[in-house]
């Protein structure tokens, strides 16, 4: 048994509605199964990222005081190599706190006195007290570590937020508060840092590649819900900042480096002269994150925008996203289902469209116009649509049915010459209704067993022009039968039954001849008629 046949048997349409039943059953499984499409390639999405037109303007009120190799180099006499001594912090957050800045965030960790200078510890412990604005970052280790800490998360001031209670008084005063959860945390060893309330952790989880692409704005904990920095800093500054939620996609500016910076040598020897030189960059108003870029020191990070990001230029991305309560939201896995249906259903459309190379066409277009729109949606930075899944899906079903077609055409293609003596059928239509005359034609074929030449002939990506297919050894009556089957199968279209002879081109050549003649009076009739008044012998016949 020829294996082509079995491939090219079953009529078109329910070849391609069981190539939807089996894609809707993959996008379902995709979806809903143990294991879950992951979207979009993450390159890809990083790509997209760095090459939007257009991103939200930084903050203005975020300053970045940069512990940079200038600072090390300006310091290096005075203060040695780093960390120096902390005095020269608490130099700056006084100045910052004199001049009106509206926050301090130290992107610095002080786990540890220093043992050799603990003068200037005293220092930084007490601006802390004399000031309401500074932020401190406490560091969240792995969970599995919490059942061996002593710490409960109530301890800490600020970082914890308790379960809501109850809404009725009733049931408000019969429940007992939640016992806080035991975490395991580095922080700050100064107690005028832990009781200023200001604390929030700095742990992000980075993606498998090693990049950072999502935030938690708040952890939970055993119904607690545990505070970022940044969360902290926009929740100081007034900003309800919604704590709920699984990380999200981290909206970055337009590229690294964006918040204006300025050298900590410099700030501190403004601050040092207690007047406002020339160069002095103005502290009021500021979010000012003092954190480290020198390259010996290590503080940096892998993002979407740069391999080597600066951790000092993230937080400050994250407070300003916190600030203004922008992330990306992404739609969740039942509606990437339903979108991918319905790109199945467009694609299953464009299969019927009349147009010569209607499948070609969308088997392009589609794909790409659904990874366009989820480019274009991240630059409403409020929601990105990941439609990795509707893509795949309609690539894959206008994949498999060109594929379809092809695997016919090669089965039932004419490779000898037809039996003389046989009949054949010559049919064909306009460009509008190539695809589907196709279709039918080799429908007929795989079901008779028969033979096919021809093909469309189409100029243009639109496919102007026409189809033209000639089935091979037919019986007298069965030509006639075919014809008329795809006549009332495709409104518009021609058939004409001949017979074969020993030069079977010739043979249609003439058929096609013929037809045309038939067409050149038709047309000449029409012309006639419009130009002349109505015959008045009813019985007048056209050629």
């Amino acid at each position: 048994m020829n294996p082509w046949r079995w491939l090219g048997y079953p009529k078109a349409a329910h070849v391609h509605a069981a190539l939807a039943a089996l894609l809707i059953a993959w996008a379902a499984f995709q979806r809903f199964g143990p294991v879950r499409s992951q979207g979009i390639a993450a390159a890809t999405f990083d790509l997209m990222q760095r090459h939007r037109v257009g991103a939200s303007a930084p903050d203005p009120r975020l300053l970045i005081v940069d512990v940079d190799e200038r600072s090390l180099a300006d310091l290096s006499a005075e203060f040695g190599r780093w960390p120096w001594s902390r005095d020269t912090l608490a130099t700056v957050l006084q100045q910052a706190q004199a001049e009106g800045a509206a926050a301090v965030v130290f992107d610095i960790l002080f786990s540890d006195p220093d043992r050799l200078r603990p003068g200037g510890d005293r220092a930084l412990d007490a601006a802390v007290r004399a000031g309401t604005l500074s932020f401190f970052e406490a560091v969240r280790l792995p969970a599995r570590n919490d059942a061996l800490s002593e710490l409960t998360l109530d301890r800490v001031p600020g970082l914890g937020i308790a379960p809501a209670a109850p809404a009725s008084a009733a049931a408000s005063a019969l429940a007992s508060p939640p016992a806080a959860p035991r975490i395991a945390l580095i922080l700050p060893f100064m107690q005028a840092m832990l009781s200023a309330a200001r604390i929030g952790t700095n742990t992000v989880e980075l993606d498998a590649d090693g990049k950072l692409r999502r935030f938690a704005w708040a952890e939970p904990l055993q119904g607690w819900r545990v505070v970022s920095i940044p969360l902290a800093v926009a929740r100081a500054l007034g900003v309800p900042a919604d704590t709920s939620g699984p990380p999200r996609l981290v909206v970055w500016r337009e590229h690294a480096d964006a918040y204006p910076r300025v050298s900590f040598s410099r700030v501190l020897a403004c601050a040092e002269q207690r007047t406002r030189a020339p160069g002095c960059v103005s502290l009021a108003g500021r979010i000012v994150v003092i954190g480290v870029t020198a390259s010996s020191l290590h503080d940096i990070m892998s993002s979407p925008l740069e391999a080597n990001h600066p951790g000092v230029d993230i937080l400050a991305t994250l407070i300003d996203n916190a600030l203004h309560q922008r992330w990306y939201r992404e739609i969740d896995a039942g509606w990437r289902f339903a979108l991918a249906l319905a790109a199945l259903a467009i694609a299953w459309r464009a299969t019927r469209w009349r147009a010569a190379s209607a499948t070609q066409l969308a088997l392009i277009v589609l794909p790409v116009c659904l990874v366009a729109l989820g480019y274009t949606s991240l630059h409403t930075e409020w929601l990105y649509l990941d439609l990795m899944l509707p893509a795949g899906v309609a690539l894959s079903f206008l994949s498999l049915v060109k594929l379809h077609d092809t695997v016919r055409r090669h089965g039932f293609g004419l490779r000898a010459v037809p039996e003389a003596g046989r009949h054949a059928l010559a049919t064909g239509s306009a460009a509008r209704c190539a695809e589907q005359l196709e279709r039918q034609v080799f429908d007929l074929a795989g079901r008779h067993g028969l033979k096919v030449s021809g093909g469309v002939n189409t100029a243009g990506i639109w496919g102007d022009g026409d189809s033209c297919w000639a089935l091979w050894n037919l019986d007298a009556a069965d030509a006639a039968a075919f014809g008329a089957a795809l006549r009332a199968a495709i409104p518009g279209a021609w058939a004409l039954p001949f017979e074969v002879s020993s030069d079977a081109q010739h043979d249609l050549h003439r058929a096609l001849g013929a037809r045309a003649v038939i067409e050149v009076a038709n047309a000449d009739a029409d012309a006639i008629d419009a130009t002349s008044s109505p015959p008045q012998d009813e019985s007048h016949a056209r050629v």
